[in-house]
């Protein structure tokens, strides 16, 4: 610890425990010498030291942002618009503020689903749903997307079917 201070007061600390520069490290240092490191951040990042940070979506598990009391925030949201039972244990994009599973469930899709089956929900969201706008920034179904009035449309018609072949009236005896 006495040498970390004594190289502070003398000006010759150069790195630091994260090895990280420090700005004052080098007071006889030129300008080109000192090189400071952009933020990390999961939504920027850099692909050359040249081009400057651009937004990426990254996964950050969503218990991170939601707490135990918030477990329907947790929901992936592309189980929940397919009809599947929605997972809780989720990633949150930190671009699009969506919880999405990694899971596929290998089943035949309806028109208004993603039609590759075996792509997981994170893929599914971002490169279908988000494009065709089927959800809000709030992870909430848009009501004026094309693919909720297909939905919408597809589910009125089976109704009017069902309720007219209902006549058979059923007894369970225990």
């Amino acid at each position: 610890m006495m040498e970390l201070v004594t190289e502070l007061i003398t000006g010759k600390l150069s790195d630091a425990p994260s090895e990280a520069k420090i700005l004052y490290s080098n007071i006889n240092a030129t300008s080109m010498e000192i090189q400071v490191t952009a933020p990390i951040s999961p939504a920027y990042v850099r692909s050359s030291p040249i081009d400057s940070p651009k937004k990426t979506c990254t996964a950050v598990e969503s218990k991170q942002f939601f707490s135990d009391s918030n477990r329907k925030r947790r929901q992936c949201i592309v189980c929940r618009w397919e009809g599947k039972y929605p997972t809780e244990v989720t990633d949150y994009c930190v671009i699009h503020a969506v919880c999405l599973c990694k899971g596929y469930f290998d089943s035949e899709p309806a028109p208004y689903m993603c039609p590759q089956a075996t792509w997981t929900c994170w893929v599914k969201s971002h490169r279908i749903y988000l494009q065709k706008q089927l959800f809000s920034t709030k992870g909430r179904v848009r009501k004026t997307s094309q693919l909720y009035q297909l939905k919408l449309s597809l589910q009125q018609q089976p109704q009017a079917t069902h309720e007219q072949g209902r006549s058979v009236v059923r007894q369970v005896d225990l």
